[in-house]
């Protein structure tokens, strides 16, 4: 359920992110571009394949989740796409969990040695949804729910049952092809009504 909240939430901001993250990070650009070596006139950035790398996780949550995720991880590293991105996990629900679902999604990403916020633009970046499971009940709709979820009994829609659920194996496809390459900063954070759900801090690079 959390790791497709996740997966759901960064795939729809990595195909974006081309045209959100240059709004904010254009003003550090400006700021030093005094201070930059020009490129040489023939040298460009290559807008084939891309590869994620260095994926690392940590559990951000500041009291009692509700949520416990014992592991994570993405295959295959390094991740080419387009290509399909594998997702492996172990989450303990402590209790039932009913709509509404708050998220609220910070991304970053380093420019000129500092971590810079992509701001929320047309709903993509950092952003705070109100209810995550209206938007997961669309997807579900629309049967892009994982069967491997559905093994596990996961439809995609809320509540979500209060128990263990290890998912191995989810795939994703990913199908963006001209990704900003750089290293990148996510953390996602979910309540109800207040109480901390989960939250977990993502780090990796994209080449």
């Amino acid at each position: 359920m959390l790791m497709y909240i996740l997966c759901t939430f960064l795939l729809l901001n990595v195909e974006a992110l081309p045209n959100v993250f240059e709004y904010e990070i254009s003003k550090a650009r400006d700021y030093v571009h005094s201070f930059e070596i020009p490129k040489d006139k023939g040298q460009s950035q290559s807008e084939g394949p891309r590869k994620l790398k260095s994926f690392s996780w940590q559990d951000c949550s500041t009291s009692a989740p509700l949520v416990n995720v014992k592991s994570l991880s993405i295959t295959p590293d390094p991740l080419q796409f387009p290509g399909d991105l594998v997702v492996s996990a172990d989450v303990n629900v402590k209790q039932n969990l009913s709509q509404p679902l708050q998220v609220k999604l910070e991304m970053k990403k380093k420019e000129l040695g500092f971590f810079i916020t992509i701001p929320c633009i047309d709903n993509f970046g950092s952003c705070t949804y109100d209810d995550i499971c209206e938007i997961l009940s669309q997807s579900g709709a629309a049967g892009q729910c994982p069967q491997e979820l559905k093994d596990i009994g996961i439809d995609c829609t809320c509540p979500f049952a209060k128990k263990e659920y290890n998912l191995s194996g989810a795939t994703f496809d990913i199908t963006a092809t001209i990704i900003p390459t750089g290293e990148y900063q996510v953390e996602a954070n979910v309540t109800k009504g207040g109480a901390e759900v989960v939250c977990l801090k993502l780090e990796f690079s994209i080449e």
